[in-house]
């Protein structure tokens, strides 16, 4: 229930606790946490036996808590993907009535992930499910989702979290959160991930290096070597360097306020000072093109030196 506090302030739990719930109810967010949050707080919500929902402390709360509530089915059960035999177990058990409660909830996870033929299967009970089973769909990619799945459901955009509302989620005793939240990009799942690192705030203040004192050929190998170990982390690297010339962006555009390591604005207002336009538009467009060609079995050294490279480059080529 860490999120409750943004979650109750949803037009979407007005709607519950009023006794008013959509059946066909899809999140849509990339952030796979904030996902499995509202989900969470949506069960409890419609559960909950106490007045103040949801309380957490009834049994129907904790039952939610601990995914023993017998009236919920989450799906898919073992897989990333919803099987057919699952698809088929989901419309079926819609015409069966609950075991505990007054109410069914079918959960089902990565929706995007289903092929246009299993979604299709999915319409009817989708669009005329009876009147005490609901449907919560969870959708990291809104573009894979049928138009007619999306159509027979009520869309709720979960928005990215401020800092504030990151730091009050996140642990306090990590080293890495100040860094988790500057640059998870407002995705709780991000920040988590981020907070698993063990050095993860050396890898922020290794690319800021990089950029700020990254000047000439003789100084390639002092940091290649220092990347070469990082082959793990070197995705997460590239997204906090693609979030460091995100926030350069922001800055020349006259947007502040949606920078989200604002506690490097000194060394931001450098960096927009020694790279022009051009020159960060081709470091974007280099970046991804890393992303995109990036596999555990590449030569890893070769890829380093390229991306490095590459920054020397652009810093010559397109001068301030």
């Amino acid at each position: 229930m860490r999120s409750l506090e943004i979650f109750k302030k949803t037009p979407l739990y007005a709607e519950l606790v009023n006794g008013k719930p959509i059946h066909s109810i899809m999140l849509i967010s990339p952030d796979q946490s904030q996902l499995d949050d509202y989900a969470e707080m949506m069960c409890m919500t419609l559960f909950c036996s106490d007045t103040n929902k949801p309380c957490g402390k009834c049994n129907n709360c904790q039952k939610v808590l601990h995914h023993n509530l017998v009236d919920i089915l989450e799906y898919p059960k073992q897989d990333d993907v919803i099987k057919s035999d699952e698809l088929s177990q989901i419309v079926n058990g819609i015409l069966e009535l609950p075991y505990e409660a007054d109410k069914k909830v079918f959960v089902l996870s990565n929706v995007s992930s289903m092929d246009m033929l299993m979604q299709n299967k999915l319409l009817k009970s989708l669009e005329e499910p009876p009147k005490d089973v609901y449907f919560i769909l969870k959708v990291s990619n809104e573009n894979q989702v049928l138009q007619t799945v999306k159509s027979r459901c009520r869309k709720i955009y979960l928005p990215n979290l401020s800092e504030d509302e990151l730091d009050k989620l996140l642990p306090s005793d990590n080293v890495n959160k100040e860094e988790a939240i500057a640059f998870c990009g407002g995705s709780l799942s991000q920040a988590e991930h981020f907070l698993k690192q063990t050095d993860f705030k050396g890898n922020v203040d290794l690319i800021f290096d990089i950029l700020l004192n990254y000047r000439n050929s003789s100084q390639t190998l002092m940091y290649s070597s220092k990347l070469y170990d990082k082959k793990n982390e070197f995705l997460d690297i590239i997204s906090i360097y693609l979030k460091i010339l995100q926030d350069v962006n922001y800055i020349r555009i006259g947007r502040r306020d949606l920078i989200y390591s604002s506690t490097h604005m000194d060394e931001l207002l450098r960096i927009c000072g020694d790279f022009s336009v051009d020159a960060i538009l081709g470091m974007v467009s280099d970046a991804i093109k890393l992303i995109e060609k990036f596999d555990r079995n590449c030569n890893f050294n070769a890829m380093v030196d390229s991306f490095l490279l590459g920054i020397l480059e652009v810093r010559h080529k397109c001068p301030m």
